[in-house]
């Protein structure tokens, strides 16, 4: 077989041209793999800014018992850069995400109603965009945007099956006492307490005075990233005075 032309140093057109492709699939596969490793790198880098900014944010909420009110309206998503003017004060500036600053994907930020709820919206690069905060609404930035937390998380489990009886225009306070990873949020999905009594959503605490007394069933929920848990419980007000 007669070979192809072949150049000066030995090599034959064909063999370049192998070497030449060759040459390109590792070249393709070098770019990939370092562009990989950025994007690691700037996903580390979010992650540290987020719990930044959380303890930022848990500072302003120590001293003003309420998160900062950055976007104008409750339920409202803004640039997490507008919190700036609200944690100055904490030496501390909210960064611009590492690739997407002054686009939409740059951090996020809304506060709930009344004030002890935020979130912060956060697009990743390696994994998928999520959301992070306190008593995170699902339905901020869509319901399909996962929260940060989720990977990892126990669903909550409610161990308290009873509570205590309560007596009418007395003082009453109890604890639901559940198990799972934080933050976790309560709720009453049915039923409802007596007048004068409310569950904290924060904390799971049953509290108040009543001013109606009976037999009240309600059903409680407790949530977080992972999932929730129910618990149909019944609370009774006596009429009598305690013993």
């Amino acid at each position: 077989m007669k070979r192809l032309w072949a150049s000066s140093d030995g090599f034959t057109v064909l063999e370049i041209l192998v070497s030449v492709v060759v040459v390109g699939i590792l070249a393709a596969v070098t770019l990939v793999s370092y562009d990989g490793i950025q994007q690691r790198s700037r996903d580390a880098a979010r992650e540290s800014h987020v719990t930044e900014m959380k303890i930022a944010l848990d500072k302003y909420y120590a001293d003003n018992s309420e998160f900062p009110p950055a976007c104008g309206a409750d339920g409202t998503g803004c640039v997490a850069t507008n919190l700036n003017a609200f944690l100055e004060p904490y030496e501390y500036t909210i960064p611009a995400d590492p690739r997407y600053e002054g686009t939409a994907d740059d951090y996020q930020y809304v506060r709930g109603a009344p004030g002890n709820s935020y979130g912060i919206r956060v697009t990743y690069e390696a994994r998928p965009t999520c959301k992070d905060g306190v008593l995170i609404n699902s339905t901020w930035w869509g319901v399909g945007v996962p929260y940060c937390s989720q990977s990892g998380s126990t669903i909550p489990s409610i161990a308290t099956t009873s509570l205590p009886v309560g007596y009418l225009n007395f003082p009453y306070s109890t604890s639901i006492n559940v198990s799972g990873s934080l933050p976790i949020s309560f709720s009453l999905t049915s039923g409802s307490l007596p007048a004068g009594v409310t569950l904290n959503a924060g904390s799971g605490v049953i509290s108040g005075t009543p001013t109606s007394f009976g037999t009240f069933n309600i059903t409680v929920q407790a949530t977080n990233a992972a999932g929730n848990d129910t618990q149909a419980l019944t609370l009774q007000i006596s009429a009598a005075s305690p013993p």
